[in-house]
């Protein structure tokens, strides 16, 4: 039978896929791909030998064994295992929005501290927000949003390096937006977006610090969208942008002069691809941008210098890496960096004066933890940062360097 493997498994009837999969009862991230007479799941966590699972009559076994997984998410686990990211749903529905408020110029850049945000989760399986004192292996390690209950990740420093952003699940079955300040671990959060009712995820600050971006989906379901709200007023209404283009959105970053948002926008086909629009026109066509690169493409990051945009793809043969391209040529070819690590990179983010990356790495076991490189030298040696974060089986995962 298996000299010819589609006897077995028929043709594939989906593009393969993260999603998140309850498995004995813990919520895990699992690459789903559904073929007529089989279901293949690819689950890191479960020992070797036993991370693929081939299931039993196609779609009714998918249909029986995940009923229960969340919608599909565009990268591989840093962004799908800590937080939801966002998914699929049918077709977008465009709500009406004041218009966006003029794109400030740009604000002198303030000297940043070198500390690094990330989510960590330890022993009892709750992710949190920590703080590294700087990029060294022995640096020390702060929590903070202590009172903040529930799970909270992908902090994003406000460009004075006072505050952070990030998203909470208190478990009431959607998620916010938290901005606190960054002076003290027990300071209490506010609220970002508060009228934008929903799941709201992946924020962006703008150069200026008076805007965040982000992606958002409405209560009702629907495709994930681009928006811009007040990082001041959490009563403002946020507003939509990237009208122009359908599809979920997702992962945006803003350009240093705040004219500008790249994100991953998810095609017709299912693949996630980057994208660049305008801050302050809803109605712009974005435009796509690494169009020489196969495989899906997320996580953009913008270099402080404007020049070029960090990004995490996954390669043929399925792993996650970091990849560099210039932000003005949509035909240049991306670099890849850190390919020394044969496993998923992904999620990068750069140090202020653009001369490395931090990113999260996925280890044989299954676990992430946090890596610099060079930014400069794709043939660079990563080296792990946080290493004293908590838990004696970790994962250390959404790094944001102020």
């Amino acid at each position: 039978m298996f000299q010819d493997p589609f006897y077995a498994t028929g043709f594939p009837i989906s593009e393969a896929y993260w999603s998140r999969v309850l498995v004995n009862g813990v919520s895990q991230p699992v690459l789903i791909q559904v073929f007529e007479r089989r279901v293949l799941t690819y689950n890191p966590a479960n020992p070797d030998g036993w991370k693929v699972e081939a299931g039993n009559v196609g779609q009714h076994y998918y249909t029986w064994r995940y009923n229960q997984i969340t919608d599909p998410e565009p990268s591989p686990s840093p962004s799908a295992s800590p937080s939801p990211s966002p998914s699929p749903s049918p077709s977008p529905s465009a709500s009406p929005s004041p218009s966006p408020s003029a794109s400030p110029s740009p604000s002198p850049k303030p000297t940043l501290s070198g500390r690094i945000a990330f989510a960590n989760r330890h022993d009892d399986g709750g992710w949190q927000v920590y703080i590294l004192g700087s990029a060294s292996a022995a640096s020390t390690v702060t929590r903070y949003a202590v009172n903040v209950p529930g799970e909270n990740t992908k902090p994003a420093w406000a460009p004075d390096g006072n505050q952070i952003a990030f998203v909470n699940d208190s478990g009431s079955g959607h998620t916010r937006i938290l901005r606190i300040s960054a002076t003290s671990p027990a300071n209490l959060p506010t609220e970002i977006a508060r009228n934008a009712t929903g799941d709201n995820t992946d924020p962006s600050w703008s150069p200026d610090g008076k805007r965040i971006a982000f992606s958002g989906r409405p209560a009702e379901g629907g495709s994930w969208r681009l928006m811009i709200g007040s990082a001041t007023d959490p009563n403002t209404l946020p507003v939509e942008i990237a009208k122009g283009v359908a599809g979920d959105k997702a992962s945006p970053d803003w350009s240093p002069d705040g004219k500008r948002v790249v994100f991953a926008n998810r095609t017709s086909n299912g693949n996630w691809q980057l994208m660049v629009t305008s801050a302050d026109n809803p109605g712009t066509i974005p435009v796509r941008i690494a169009v020489n690169v196969a495989g899906d493409s997320t996580d953009p990051a913008w270099s402080p210098d404007g020049k070029r945009i960090a990004f995490a793809n996954r390669a043929s043969n399925g792993n996650w890496r970091v990849m560099i391209v210039s932000a003005d040529d949509p035909n240049a070819l991306p670099v890849e960096f850190a390919g020394s690590l044969l496993s998923d990179n992904a999620e990068p983010s750069w140090s202020p004066d653009g001369k490395k990356l931090v990113f999260a790495n996925r280890q044989n076991d299954g676990h992430w933890r946090l890596m610099t490189v060079s930014a400069a030298n794709p043939n660079d040696l990563p080296t792990e940062i946080g290493k004293n974060a908590p838990g004696s089986s970790r994962d250390n995962a959404n790094p944001a360097w102020s």
